[in-house]
């Protein structure tokens, strides 16, 4: 039979009020879970400390009951070996868990049998889905749980923790004697399979190394052990809070290990996102901010020349050359700005669409070779070569616009920015895909940059590297690619080296 400390650590995280009173003549109470704390407004020590002094008179008057009336249930649990269950009417208070006005409270009075002997009695408060009669002592008898429900691996089957006692068999050598419901539904393993097994054959690395070295401390240092546990099941990825507590024989050894894991997979998941979200929303606003100003810091000069130039042109003669000067620059300002509000339209509408609501399944060797006929002209006329080694089931859950952008601007760029001292060649491949991530790669021989200058500055707007007054560009495409790649859930990063060319790498989550 488990301790109090060890049953106490069992009901720990339950949700319902629980409470371990000894079978002594007196009643004391040995452990109290947090709902229980909270549900009465004293901490576990004070309950425990009342109950040793004055019995169970004060968890009477929480309940609504007479303490005679309590003692009599404690009885008849004690003399018949049942479980009962009964309506009780708590008195209301402040913040009070349990809205017995609403709804009627009840006691569930548990045996815990050693050798046909009641060792302890689980008490738990919860709310009934109905109103429930009280009963007359001469029903009370009959209200008891199955026969099946009187031990304590059914009480253990009823809670959400996983509970588990392993028997010690050896230094480093536990088997599972016992595991609760709750392990099979978190884990996914069949509770025939684990128990009789080793903790080898259940339990995956990395995790098991730090299992067995847990397992070691709460043995060596004779004390209740805890630590947080990420295992890999066929349930999934699980993360919870493990306590472990031996149980040692008269001489000192110890004969098992009683554990419980609290599942915090998904508190886990929600502060992950939450860490994303915040990660992304820092982002955006320092993106936000950097397209403000290179927005308006591009807006201010054309727009400056051509407010110059209109204070000016009416104040001079229409036939004049230093007039067509000035209105063919007027001209080229306004066709500037056009071309700035064009390009922030552009960028806008794609910001606008980042939450993509459907995703398609897209065949990535189909969406390349449309990019390469649709900028043959340009490959043509320059002697290029493009190269895209994709398997044709090599699929990307995506838009396929998105992704015909994403390579349209790739390659457009890679042609732009060729080395004229040779053959341009392209290549298109997949790289170190697994089932859980795509990745692509796309290279280059051209011009390259210089990365020590460059690298922090690749995927801004209004961007060149390049100055030569014979490539056209504005320091859009690598801008869109990236912001394109970002909507899809993915992420870009380059490598490059001046005279040698330059390789983009991208990475796509899988998306079922």
């Amino acid at each position: 039979m488990l301790n109090a400390n060890e049953l106490g650590a069992v009901f720990a995280y339950a949700d319902s009020p629980y409470l371990i009173v000894s079978a002594e003549a007196a009643y004391p109470i040995v452990a109290a879970n947090a709902a229980a704390s909270n549900w009465s407004h004293f901490d576990a020590d004070k309950l425990i400390h009342e109950s040793r002094v004055a019995g169970p008179a004060k968890f009477a008057d929480l309940l609504g009951l007479p303490e005679t009336r309590l003692v009599d249930l404690f009885g008849q649990v004690i003399s018949t070996l049942q479980a009962i269950k009964i309506k009780v009417e708590p008195p209301r208070l402040p913040d009070n868990d349990l809205p017995v006005n609403e709804c009627a409270s009840v006691l569930e009075i548990f045996p815990l049998i050693t050798n046909n002997q009641v060792t302890y009695l689980v008490l738990k408060v919860f709310l009934a889905d109905k109103i429930l009669p009280e009963p007359s002592a001469s029903e009370i008898a009959h209200i008891h749980l199955p026969e099946t429900q009187q031990s304590l691996a059914v009480i253990f089957d009823s809670l959400a923790n996983v509970i588990f006692v392993l028997d010690v068999e050896a230094p480093d050598l536990y088997k599972f004697s016992y595991v609760n419901r709750a392990f099979q539904v978190t884990t996914g393993l069949p509770v025939s399979k684990v128990v009789g097994s080793y903790v080898q054959e259940i339990i995956p690395e990395p995790s098991l190394s730090l299992v067995l070295e847990k397992y070691h401390e709460a043995i060596t240092k004779r004390k209740q052990v805890s630590w947080q546990e990420v295992s890999e099941y066929p349930a999934g990825q699980k993360t919870g809070e493990v306590l472990v507590e031996p149980v040692f024989d008269a001489q000192g050894n110890c004969l098992r290990l009683v554990g419980m894991v609290h599942d915090i997979t998904e508190r886990k998941e929600i502060e992950v996102n939450q860490m994303r979200l915040t990660q992304d929303l820092y982002q955006h606003n320092r993106d936000l901010e950097q397209f403000t100003y290179i927005v308006s810091h591009n807006l201010r000069a054309p727009l400056a020349n051509a407010l110059g130039l209109v204070r000016h042109l009416p104040n001079m003669p229409t036939t004049t050359e230093l007039y067509q000067q000035y209105l063919s620059h007027l001209i080229t300002s306004i066709e500037k700005l056009d071309t700035i509000l064009k390009d922030v339209t552009q960028i806008l509408s794609v910001r606008d669409r980042q939450n993509i609501d459907h995703y398609e399944a897209v065949v990535l060797a189909e969406v390349c070779e449309q990019a390469k006929q649709d900028l043959a002209p340009e490959l043509g006329a320059c002697g290029g070569h493009l190269h895209i080694a994709v398997a044709p089931d090599f699929i990307v859950h995506g838009s396929r616009v998105y992704l015909y952008s994403i390579f349209h601007n790739l390659i457009s760029n890679a042609i732009k920015y060729r080395s004229l001292n040779r053959v341009l060649e392209i290549n298109i491949t997949t790289i170190n895909t697994t089932p859980e991530e795509k990745t692509i790669q796309f290279s280059d021989n051209g011009l390259g940059f210089d990365m020590n200058k460059y690298e922090n500055d690749v995927f801004k707007l209004y961007k060149r590297f390049h100055h030569n007054s014979s490539i056209e560009g504005r320091g859009v495409g690598l801008f869109l690619v990236k912001t394109h790649v970002e909507a899809l859930g993915g992420n870009i990063t380059v490598k490059s080296t001046l005279n040698a060319g330059t390789t983009f790498t991208i990475n796509f989550k899988s998306r079922a």
